[in-house]
């Protein structure tokens, strides 16, 4: 069994869950999803929103897996042997080295608990039908994004999507992260709007007050600010994905938002700088875009 820890935000969940969807569908190996982590995140469990096909680990599965916790004395002393000597990618617990694409990842060896973040198509890219099928929503949009959603398919739809919250106040996560400014948005449309006419914007973002009174622009704007108080976040993510284009942040909530969006046509244009930078290794990000997505 393969056991995958899911934790960060809706978009990072997804990306664990696109990396486990794989090894379950492509390597035909026995899954399951560790969420009971997920519940000591501030943002907890979210993916249920999805029409999901993977299992969910128990705590007995979880930590005989992990920890080699109440094990039999042949199967913890082979938890033991390959904890100590076995190479990375055999070990019991094995932890995310870079977020940069590694194909050693398939010589996972069974049983194993696994935590990283998987952010970057590469892993998943062969069963992106199954995944699209898997991310669809149970429920239906209420009125109100409904009425949102028939004026996105109804015009050339922009989404554009702005990330600051934790990205500018939260210590740990402003020493990483950067949260793009106008200028950017700006550099952005100007592309778009080489490629693309009568574009129409929807802006995004967890802080609406600053994108109202800083990111304004000369075309037909619409602020989406109706699903942050309620925290659902992932109504914007199917708005974000009715668009036709997209201008992203550097956030994984925007990247699915785009990649979610199965038309060939769509332009999609990002930050070509996502992460600020760091001696650290794990921080590379090499593959984090798809190829055909335009950079600036």
């Amino acid at each position: 069994m393969l056991i995958f820890k899911v934790q960060g935000g809706l978009g990072n969940q997804m990306f664990i869950y696109a990396m486990a969807r794989n090894f379950q569908l492509l390597y035909n190996r026995n899954v399951k999803l560790d969420i009971i982590s997920a519940t000591n995140y501030p943002q907890l469990f979210k993916l249920d929103v999805f029409n999901t096909q993977l299992e969910y680990a128990s705590l007995n599965e979880i930590e005989a897996t992990r920890d080699g916790r109440n094990l039999d004395h042949a199967e913890l002393l082979l938890f033991k042997i390959r904890r100590r000597f076995f190479p990375y990618f055999k070990k019991p617990y094995v932890v995310e080295q870079s977020l940069n694409f590694s194909a050693e990842y398939k010589k996972l060896m069974d049983p194993v608990y696994i935590s990283g973040l998987w952010q970057t198509e590469k892993y998943f890219s062969s069963i992106s039908d199954s995944l699209r099928k898997d991310f669809t929503f149970k429920a239906s949009p209420d009125h109100e994004n409904s009425l949102i959603l028939n004026h996105i398919q109804s015009c050339n739809s922009v989404s554009l999507h702005c990330r600051r919250g934790d990205f500018i106040h939260n210590p740990k996560d402003s020493l990483i992260q950067i949260s793009h400014d106008y200028s950017y948005y700006t550099r952005a449309l100007d592309l778009l709007k080489s490629k693309v006419s009568d574009i129409q914007l929807f802006i995004f973002s967890d802080d609406p007050e600053y994108t109202k009174s800083q990111l304004i622009f000369d075309f037909p704007t619409t602020y989406v600010e109706n699903n942050l108080h309620n925290k659902q976040d992932y109504e914007d993510l199917r708005l974000m994905t009715a668009c036709r284009h997209h201008i992203l942040s550097t956030s994984t909530f925007a990247w699915w938002g785009a990649w979610l969006n199965p038309d060939p046509d769509k332009i999609v244009i990002a930050p070509g700088e996502r992460l600020k930078p760091s001696p650290d290794p794990y921080f590379k990000y090499d593959h984090y875009y798809p190829e055909n997505w335009l950079l600036l």
